[in-house]
C-alpha cells in the first residue's frame, strides 16, 4: 500500500533513494510539517525512510547507511526506520553502528488478509 502525500508531512523534500542494483529502496523525509516531538532539552529531530524494501538485511543497511548523510545534511541526526524483528539482528551486525537505538514495537491488527511482511512507515504512526 503506498504512503500518505510526504510533502504534506515532510519540511524537507521527500527524496527516492535506490540502490543501484535496485535492491533495497524508500523515501527519506519527516514529518516536522504534521508533528515535532519535543523533549526537555529541545526538539528530538529525526528523519524517517518509509517505504523502505530490501532484498536482504545487507541490502537494508547499505541504503540506510546512504540516508544517514542526506538526513544529517538537513539538520536530522537521527534515521527512523521499522524492520521487521527477525532481520533486526542482521541489520545491526551490518550496520555497526554503536549508538544504534532499537526501539521495539509490535503491530496488531484483525481481519487483514495473511502477508508474508508487513511494512509500516514510521511517518505515519
Amino acid at each position: 500500500m503506498p504512503a500518505g502525500d510526504a510533502t504534506l508531512r515532510s519540511e524537507l523534500t521527500p527524496t527516492t533513494l535506490l540502490l543501484p542494483d535496485d535492491s533495497a529502496c524508500g523515501l527519506l523525509e519527516d514529518t516536522r510539517q504534521a508533528k515535532r516531538l519535543l523533549t526537555e532539552d529541545g526538539e528530538l529531530r529525526s528523519a524517517h525512510l518509509s517505504d523502505f524494501a530490501y532484498r536482504n538485511p545487507a541490502c537494508g543497511a547499505a541504503l540506510l547507511q546512504s540516508a544517514l548523510p542526506l538526513a544529517a545534511k538537513h539538520g536530522n541526526p537521527a534515521l527512523f526506520v521499522a524492520v521487521p524483528a527477525s532481520d533486526i539482528d542482521a541489520f545491526l551486525a551490518h550496520l555497526d553502528i554503536p549508538q544504534t537505538v532499537v526501539a521495539p514495537a509490535t503491530i496488531c491488527g484483525t481481519r487483514l488478509a495473511a502477508a508474508p511482511r508487513w511494512t509500516v512507515n514510521t511517518a505515519e504512526i
